[in-house]
């Protein structure tokens, strides 16, 4: 798993498993961008199912950011734009290995990913240029 970076989501309906995302990012990218990717799709499936959901993030720091009016990363301005014109969508920090399924569930698939994750390209990050 060392010099990997990688997030998933996991979606729960009654307590069972809907079909997850799994992907790899290149080394040059932190774990908040991992984790921040991580939201960014489930707020992206939530609108595509229609449905109401809650996102539940043990990454403060994510939160954090999206709630921020002064950031300047780009898939934080797009999970800010879209979270602002979902209502249905609510996004919650939950406190790291607490024994939430949903979370525990995450974090295996985050693991899962650094095998069978897909491949996925984002724009590098400031700190590598």
């Amino acid at each position: 798993m060392e010099g990997n970076v990688c997030s998933a989501f996991v979606s729960l309906q009654d307590n069972t498993q809907q079909p997850d995302i799994m992907v790899k990012l290149q080394p040059v990218y932190s774990v908040f961008q991992a984790n921040l990717l991580a939201i960014h799709e489930a707020i992206i499936w939530a609108i595509e199912q229609n449905v109401v959901c809650n996102i539940w993030s043990d990454s403060m720091y994510c939160l954090l950011a999206i709630k921020s009016l002064k950031t300047t990363n780009k898939t934080t301005k797009t999970a800010q734009t879209l979270f602002s014109q979902h209502p249905n969508i609510t996004i919650n920090c939950i406190k790291t290995l607490n024994g939430h399924l949903g979370n525990e569930k995450a974090d295996q698939l985050a693991k899962r990913a650094t095998i069978e994750g897909t491949a996925f390209n984002l724009q590098k990050p400031i700190s590598f240029l």
